[in-house]
């Protein structure tokens, strides 16, 4: 289970969530001069330590290698540790790579005459109330310099070390003064409603969080504080309302089950967050609503404030760790999977890391470890995840079983079907001759969801290579590809059908634009030279059968491929095969 984030209409929203944090950008790897870090009453070796180290950092950070940059960057800082220019990339390096202490440490040196964006104040800040000590998180806070974003977290933080120091009466008038960029102007509601509780101001608490549920783009924060507010009030039908709606519309959320569960159980309602823990629920939401919208490192600078706030909150772990997947930042993800404690999200957390190293270059023992998980808990996500990557590692009859398994389970427990394991399954099936089983699981999968593009595109590719059901096909095809009209292996299928009907031209048409779509797809550009071979473009057929031998094609289209270029002939009508894509076995 991947744990929701805000989805509608996010694209639309980037050049706002952009404007926002215009001025707070970062690149590790960015450009400086030589006096943005030397200092000239250093001694010379000094000057060309911190230099040498200040250049192995900015290398270490365009190779997405943040604890060498950060480390790098902090030796440069050792070198020369009045300069604030330094204190800032080893703030800035260190925060990205989780090493929460040089980072403060460096934020420390940084504040005084550097720290542009107001990054390291909101640190420090977060890191005083953590440990408790408000007084000191509003000292830090003075003097910032904030864009509309980083003002946000600046008014949230400062809100919460007002409500460390007692004063709730001049947190929540700070609070009706808050202003956010658009799309994060909802979390105010949801600030304001955390601070009338800890204030004891039950109908105003209930009222904001109300607020806070019309408006927010990452609900499932919204929700589960709401109704942990709802279970303490005494009111569990209300809050077995608020868990049953949301996971109707998002299923299979780990913590809001657990919530339901809980409260269906008749168990305590949850503890009221503490200060510190309330400021990570209010930051966590607007910083999950940018790293939806935009992958860049400022997403893990705003979810490494949530997780100071509050080291072992499972769900910003989570973010964090899918953030830094995203960007490339593999280790770092691990660590933070590695860090989510036991409890609703430990099988999310081992599940993502497993599958994560399996794309991080060991398959093999992320696929000895799923099998473990497998076995000791029958968890049909891990089975998903196993019958997945034994499909990767090319071991068919045993994912199809697999899928097969999964299916089952999931019709005996009463879960709607979903599509994708028939879909799979078939797929399998067809790849190892067994057409009549596929084509009973793939018709099955159009029942489930019949206007799916993949099984629309797979189905109809077979039939039309088949010469049955040609129409139909064609129609399928159709309309898989108006539905994706991006992916290349569809709008191949599509050329190819074309061709099968004799259509020459428009094939050559539809097949070009695949290729335009998928270049390196070998099954395209043989498609595509079949159908330059047929409308005259002989020399441009010669050219793309070259071009698909060298782009790795399986064993058959090997043979058929060297024969044409030998030959310069093309059969009537030639078996070939379904171009691949994203989830093709």
């Amino acid at each position: 289970m991947r744990l929701a984030v805000p989805g509608r209409s996010m694209r639309v929203m980037n050049m706002r969530v952009l404007s926002a944090l215009a001025g707070a950008t970062i690149l590790l790897s960015a450009c400086a001069t030589t006096s943005d870090y030397s200092e000239s009453d250093n001694p010379a070796d000094e000057t060309q330590s911190a230099y040498g180290a200040f250049l192995a950092a900015r290398f270490a950070g365009s190779a997405q290698d943040v604890t060498s940059a950060s480390d790098y960057f902090a030796a440069a800082l050792g070198h020369a540790p009045e300069n604030a220019f330094l204190a800032d990339r080893t703030f800035l390096a260190a925060t990205l790579a989780g090493d929460m202490d040089r980072s403060i440490n460096a934020a420390r040196l940084a504040v005084p005459s550097t720290d542009e964006s107001g990054l390291a104040r909101l640190h420090l800040a977060a890191d005083a109330i953590h440990d408790r000590r408000g007084a000191e998180a509003r000292r830090w806070l003075e003097g910032g310099n904030y864009g509309p974003f980083n003002g946000l977290l600046y008014a949230i933080l400062d809100g919460w070390a007002l409500v460390q120091l007692g004063d709730h009466d001049a947190a929540l008038a700070a609070s009706d003064d808050m202003d956010a960029p658009g799309f994060a102007a909802a979390f105010i509601a949801l600030h304001r409603a955390l601070i009338l509780e800890q204030a004891g101001r039950t109908e105003a608490a209930d009222s904001a969080f109300r607020a806070a549920m019309a408006g927010a783009s990452y609900r499932r924060v919204t929700v589960e504080l709401y109704g942990g507010f709802l279970e303490r009030a005494g009111r569990s039908t209300d809050a077995d309302i608020l868990y049953s709606a949301y996971l109707s519309e998002i299923p299979e959320d780990p913590g809001i089950e657990a919530a339901l569960d809980r409260v269906r159980a008749g168990q305590r309602a949850p503890r009221r967050p503490s200060a510190a823990q309330a400021a990570s629920r209010a930051v966590l939401g607007p910083s999950a609503a940018v790293a939806a919208q935009a992958d860049m490192e400022l997403s893990i600078l705003y979810l490494r404030l949530a997780q100071r706030l509050d080291p072992d909150y499972a769900p910003t772990l989570i973010l964090l760790g899918g953030t830094l997947d995203r960007m490339g930042f593999s280790e770092g993800a691990l660590r933070a999977y590695d860090a989510v404690p036991d409890g609703a999200f430990s099988r999310t957390a081992r599940i993502e890391r497993l599958w994560l190293q399996a794309r991080s270059g060991d398959p093999d023992g992320a696929r000895a470890g799923v099998r473990r998980m497998a076995e000791e808990t029958s968890d049909l996500e891990a089975l998903t995840l196993l019958a997945d990557l034994s499909r990767a590692a090319g071991e068919l009859e045993e994912s199809a079983d697999l899928y097969a398994r999964i299916a089952e389970r999931r019709e005996a427990a009463g879960e709607t079907p979903d599509w994708r394991y028939y879909f799979f399954r078939a797929a399998i099936l067809d790849q190892l001759g067994r057409w009549q089983e596929a084509e009973a699981l793939f018709l099955r999968a159009l029942e489930i969801s019949p206007n799916e593009p993949d099984v629309l595109n797979h189905l109809g590719y077979v039939w039309v290579t088949q010469g049955r059901n040609i129409e139909q096909a064609f129609a399928m095809i159709r309309t898989a590809a108006s539905q994706e009209p991006e992916a290349g292996y569809i709008v191949d299928s599509l050329g190819w059908a074309h061709y099968v009907r004799g259509e020459w031209a428009e094939a050559v048409r539809h097949l070009e634009r695949a290729v335009e779509l998928d270049p390196a797809s070998p099954t395209i550009n043989f498609h595509l030279g079949d159908a330059y071979w047929q409308v005259g473009r002989r020399i441009e057929a010669s050219f793309q059968w070259q071009r698909a031998l060298e782009l790795d094609p399986d064993p058959d289209e090997i043979e058929a491929l060297t024969a044409r270029l030998a030959t310069g002939v093309v059969p009537d009508l030639p078996e070939t095969a379904l171009a691949e894509g994203p989830d093709t076995p």
